[in-house]
């Protein structure tokens, strides 16, 4: 198999890429707040937790104020406030997310499917049984 890096790095970043291209060569417009991707809302980030981190996809706000039991999320009814109040959205989460630990989320979030999972640590990472049974070191 034969791979070019660089045909490789500008694949990971077409949207950013596309977007910036197409809208005049603006910069993206990135949050300030557990940043994680320019053109995605809240809750799209990676969160500290009391043990560790969580990452969050992209979902419902008033989905996830419900499972977290986060009552500042509930002002954010109108999903087009998820791109403009990101930062604000975010930084209730940063805070919220912090009283309790990772697996304690994520049994709220995950039997709910709502988009999340697990940071690992590299040193979790290599003793977490999939990366095992890949065998990629």
């Amino acid at each position: 198999v034969e791979v070019s890096l660089l045909e490789s790095t500008l694949d990971f970043q077409f949207e950013v890429l596309t977007t910036h291209l197409n809208d005049g060569g603006k910069a993206p417009q990135r949050s300030a707040v557990n940043n994680a991707h320019a053109y995605l809302g809240a809750p799209y980030g990676i969160y500290k937790t009391k043990d560790g981190y969580i990452s969050l996809a992209m979902g419902s706000i008033i989905t996830l104020g419900s499972l977290l039991d986060c009552q500042p999320l509930a002002e954010y009814s109108d999903p087009a406030t998820w791109f403009t109040s990101r930062d604000e959205i975010k930084a209730h989460l940063r805070e919220h997310l912090l009283k309790e630990s990772t697996p304690y989320w994520l049994g709220r979030l995950e039997p709910a499917d709502y988009w999340c999972s697990d940071v690992l640590t590299w040193e979790r990472l290599l003793e977490h049984e999939a990366f095992k049974e890949l065998q990629m070191t």
